[in-house]
């Protein structure tokens, strides 16, 4: 599913063949989100599908600097249903949220403190 709205993001699919790496292993279907430009953003539109959960891999990307932390927020119809802080040095996990009755999905990425800068990937995400 796409974004209808969005900023500082970059999707990515294999029909592209694009990829972004996360932990070292590459990844070629998801969404990035890079702080750089004092926050980003994605806004999806649920309201016609009825699903229930939302899932996938969440981590920093291998070329997020060492010393950044991240935090990437998920709210559903301007209610935060979760945040998951990030730091580059561990491995992607797996993340799954209850989207049920939601219509309008949006996710943040801001950086945490120092002055550094945040750059996170969604990987193989599924809305059921």
């Amino acid at each position: 599913m796409a974004a209808y709205k969005k900023y500082s993001t970059q999707e990515y699919n294999p029909q592209i063949g694009n990829h972004f790496t996360m932990g070292g292993t590459p990844f070629y279907r998801g969404l990035t989100l890079s702080s750089t430009s004092g926050g980003c953003y994605a806004y999806y539109n649920l309201s016609a599908y009825g699903f229930h959960t939302v899932e996938g891999q969440v981590g920093c990307l291998d070329k997020m600097d060492t010393k950044a932390q991240g935090i990437l927020s998920f709210y559903g119809d301007d209610i935060l249903l979760k945040q998951i802080k990030l730091k580059p040095d561990k491995l992607p996990t797996s993340f799954e949220i209850d989207i049920t009755g939601v219509n309008q999905l949006r996710i943040n990425c801001d950086s945490i403190g120092n002055g550094r800068f945040a750059v996170i990937g969604l990987a193989d995400v599924t809305f059921e």
